[in-house]
């Protein structure tokens, strides 16, 4: 009984042996999380811990008694400790008292700040603007004030909008290293703070920044020489200039994203087709990138005979330097340490472990930077090799151990494993030919059971072209997607909303061509520096493949992508729980071995049952999460005025369950294309700002959508949604068919069967005990292109009212106040956005409102809300609270009829 328990104590611990650097990893990770959740620690308190926990690890190793489980807990604890003193030690150096984003928390939010600093490297050219980046040195709040010293990053953009400023900066000559004297804007915070947005001030941090800005005025104030490696960059520059003179826009957009990691050219039209496909990934430079040009340049230089130290040192230097060229993004440094690990290893002649391998490059990058396990890229990275190389390898050798099985010394039993299991495996992967011609060869023959199947597959084709091989690669293929849309189901919910059921097959096959589009793209860059007539017959290799990549994407699109609510808060546990099931199944996965003789054989079912129940639960409750659990209180009423920048976009959620959208937001410039057809893939108010709120309130379908007024910034932000949601019916005001933006509207609705109708003064709609009332425009008004056609909705429900404005101006109001009894309300969304020629004297005196909303951003470019406006309010309504979405983010209000309480997405609230 002893020398049982003995020889299980001692096998317990050999997987983590095995691969103890993913334990580690998983260890920091731990630590990682803990620290971001707890209170805030001071870093020396996690280091003396973790010094402590080895040094009595070290002080017990030796003794006679020390149990091996008594060691892995020790280091178990000992990486949870390290992880976490990383963590602290990161956010303390991000804390540092002259840090430029702890000095921006003492201005004003976007304030106009002097700084100056040194240019880090040569700006990145986009469309219309430049960005680049600068280690400050000093900043100045004012003229006035005196400069104090600050250190950190800061992301700059300066706009090239207009020819005197394009002038001016080809004037300035400014190279890497040059001291520069910069006015700008600094802020930490996103444009639009809503329900569901994305945490901008966690992405500056992972990629290293302080805070990002525009620029007003920029000065060199001394010239210095660029530093050591600059030319790097600049030769990135130059090649993707060449790239947008050899090809069309949409090409080198491409191309440039692909080969050069530059998401600045990217065309609308595909960049969609890419995400629909779920495959948009491969746009920018990620570890495949490295992974084919090392192992390219590895398998050319070993069919030469040169020895492996100078193959990895080539490698390793081709991959540095590849990375130094695109810039040492969190993606790329990620993708480069992979590389220099696996060939480091390699040099020691050992065998490397997947799981290791994965381990130490996790370890590397946590401990270099801790933020990276929140990071998207980092995620879904790792969450997918595990997925790979975890699942579907493992049940893919399974599959064909249990198909190929034939007695050996080895194998002497027959596979243990369901029948229809047996049955799959061995119609794929048993070769009845091979066994007939082994055995003719044997002196002692026997016949083996296996599905007829496997013969008849194999006869239809010509030796090892059979159409067994092509349902094996096309069951490989399917394992492959399923496993990676499983695995990731959570991450694909919270960071896209999105499902698509062939992205596993387009990615995989999308790969493919991406590795002949960068393959034939560095030849045609090699041959243009050394034999430029050559590079013309490179040139139609890469256009086509960059054609076929577009291509699978868009075939990929038409694959159908659903859209989901995604979880937020404490819904999150939801995903926790499904990962726990997930983890359970890959558990059970890894002890079942079917080729093991009947007393190895364990039969464990409630693993895999629980793992199973766990994964049908929450991947339901993921997938469909019930709306109830997050709609408002019952019997009360919710509206929600939406940050969306320079537009309106109002979300009314009824006790009764409907949902009604009031305008949609949106950009003037996302709908211009050039000549060439090319559009630049910029962020769409619709699908990024007001359809992620939508996902995290949990709503699916909108029971109607309100137009007011057919302005880019009212209606822009509706098109995409139409794909997105369900959608009821449509309302809106006097428009023109020949405005482009309605127009686009209106064949996105007939393109969907959408009914729409156009509604004006009178109209009423009643929706359990809330009333909604059209004031404005008269039915049947011709419209007039102006903002008189904006629709003005009266909603009322007990004694609380609240007054939709759109963007009517004084004339419309003039007219609104002859009725007075109908303005009367407690929330008034300030007509057009604050404006000065709207919210007239007589206008402000009628609503008698308790609360005014400003529906524009920090810093809007035509001055809203005008402060002539705002003390106009404050005047009239002295004891009316003014709500600013640009300031205070989305303002949410709810009611019961009675109750009137209100709550920001800054952290605001009150109740009346």
């Amino acid at each position: 009984m002893v020398a049982n328990m003995s020889s299980q104590s001692l096998r317990r611990p050999s997987a983590c042996r095995h691969s103890p650097l993913f334990w580690a990893a998983v260890g920091l990770s731990v630590g990682i999380w803990l620290a971001s959740w707890l209170p805030e620690t001071s870093p020396w308190w996690w280091g003396l811990g973790c010094f402590s926990v080895w040094l009595l690890w070290a002080s017990r190793r030796r003794q006679p008694s020390f149990a091996p489980e008594s060691g892995l807990r020790l280091a178990v604890l000992c990486t949870v400790l390290g992880g976490a003193w990383c963590a602290a030690l990161e956010q303390a150096a991000r804390e540092a008292p002259d840090r430029v984003r702890v000095r921006l928390r003492m201005l004003p939010p976007d304030a106009s700040l002097q700084l100056t600093g040194c240019l880090v490297d040569w700006p990145e050219p986009a469309v219309g603007r430049l960005s680049f980046d600068v280690d400050v040195a000093t900043l100045q709040s004012t003229p006035s004030a005196a400069p104090v010293p600050a250190r950190g990053r800061v992301r700059l953009v300066l706009p090239l909008t207009r020819p005197e400023q394009v002038h001016e900066w080809e004037q300035a000559n400014l190279t890497p290293g040059d001291l520069l004297a910069v006015t700008a804007t600094l802020g930490r915070r996103g444009r639009h703070a809503n329900p569901g947005s994305y945490a901008v001030g966690d992405y500056l941090d992972w990629r290293g920044y302080d805070a990002q800005g525009q620029v007003i005025a920029l000065t060199r104030l001394r010239p210095t020489a660029s530093p050591a490696g600059s030319w790097l960059k600049k030769l990135r520059l130059h090649a993707t200039c060449q790239l947008q003179r050899d090809f069309d826009a949409r090409t080198a957009g491409l191309l440039a994203g692909v080969v050069l990691g530059s998401e600045r050219f990217l065309d609308a039209t595909w960049s969609d087709a890419f995400r629909q496909s779920g495959t948009f990934h491969l746009l920018v430079i990620s570890g495949s990138h490295f992974a084919l040009v090392a192992g390219l340049i590895a398998w050319i230089l070993t069919r030469f005979g040169i020895h492996r130290w100078a193959v990895a040192l080539v490698v390793l230097a081709a991959a540095w330097s590849y990375a130094l060229l695109v810039g040492l993004d969190p993606p790329v440094w990620r993708a480069v340490v992979a590389v220099s690990i696996w060939q480091f290893v390699g040099l020691w002649y050992r065998r490397p472990h997947w799981l290791n391998i994965l381990g130490a490059c996790a370890c590397v990058l946590l401990v270099t930077q801790p933020s990276n396990l929140f990071a998207a890229s980092f995620q879904l990275t790792f969450g997918a090799v595990l997925a790979l190389v975890g699942v579907a390898a493992p049940i893919h050798a399974r599959l064909r151990a249990i198909g190929a099985w034939q007695p050996k010394r080895t194998s002497p039993y027959p596979p243990h494993a369901p029948r229809f299991i047996r049955r799959l495996a061995e119609a794929l992967f048993w070769r009845p030919s091979a066994f007939q011609a082994r055995m003719r060869g044997e002196p002692v023959t026997y016949r083996l059971e296996k599905s007829p199947w496997a013969a008849r597959l194999e006869r239809l084709g010509f030796g090892d072209w059979n159409l067994q091989t092509g349902l094996r690669w096309a069951f490989g293929l399917l394992l492959v997607s399923t496993c990676v849309q499983i695995v990731l189901l959570p991450l694909n919910l919270f960071y896209f909303n999105r499902l698509t059921p062939g992205g596993g097959v387009a990615t995989l096959v999308a790969e493919l061509m991406m590795s002949v589009v960068l393959l034939s793209t560095l030849a045609y860059f090699a041959l243009l520096a050394v034999f430029p007539p050559g590079a013309v017959l490179v040139k139609w290799l890469v256009a086509g493949s960059v054609h076929w990549l577009v291509r699978v994407a868009e075939v990929g699109s038409r694959w159908g992508s659903w859209r989901v609510p995604h979880w937020e808060g404490w819904g999150l546990a939801l995903y926790g729980g499904f990962a726990l099931g997930c983890l359970l199944l890959v558990v059970a996965l890894e002890r079942w071995q079917p080729l093991a003789p009947p007393s190895g054989r364990r039969h464990r079912v409630a693993p895999v049952m629980l793992g199973a129940a766990l994964c049908v639960v929450f991947g339901w409750l993921s997938v469909a999460p019930p709306r109830a659990w997050r709609m408002p209180p019952a019997g009360w009423l919710r509206v929600t005025f939406l940050d969306v920048g320079q537009g309106d976009s109002i979300l009314l959620e009824f006790p009764t369950g409907e949902t009604i959208l009031v305008d949609g937001g949106g950009q003037s410039d996302r709908g211009r294309s050039r000549l060439d057809g090319f559009r630049e893939d910029r962020p769409d108010i619709g699908e990024r700002v007001v359809a992620r709120c939508l996902w995290a309130r949990g709503i699916r379908r909108l029971d109607a959508v309100v137009a007011t007024h057919p302005d880019t910034d009212h209606v822009g932000g509706l098109i995409p949604l139409v794909d997105g949601f369900e959608w009821g019916q449509v309302w809106h005001g006097p428009a023109r068919l020949d405005d482009p933006v309605f127009r686009r509207l209106v064949q996105a609705l007939d393109r969907r069967a959408i009914p729409r109708q156009a509604v004006g003064t009178g109209q009423r709609l009643q929706l359990g005990n809330v009333t909604l009332t059209f004031l404005w425009p008269p039915a049947g008004a011709v419209p007039t292109g102006t903002n008189e056609d904006s629709l003005v909705l009266r909603v009322e429900y007990g004694r609380r009212t609240f007054l939709l404005t759109g963007d009517i101006e004084a004339a419309a109001e003039r007219q609104l106040v002859a009725q007075p009894a109908n303005l009367t309300c407690d929330v008034v969304k300030a007509p057009h956005h604050g404006s000065r020629s709207s919210s007239s004297v007589d206008f402000i005196g009628a609503t008698r409102a308790a609360h005014v909303v400003f529906s524009a951003p920090r810093q809007s470019p035509f001055g809203h809300p005008h402060p002539e406006v705002v003390n106009r309010y404050a005047a009239l309504l002295p004891r009316a609270a003014q709500w600013h979405t640009g300031r205070d983010g989305a303002v949410t209000f709810e009611t019961n009829g009675d109750i009137l309480r209100v709550e920001t997405y800054a952290g605001r609230t009150g109740v009346w």
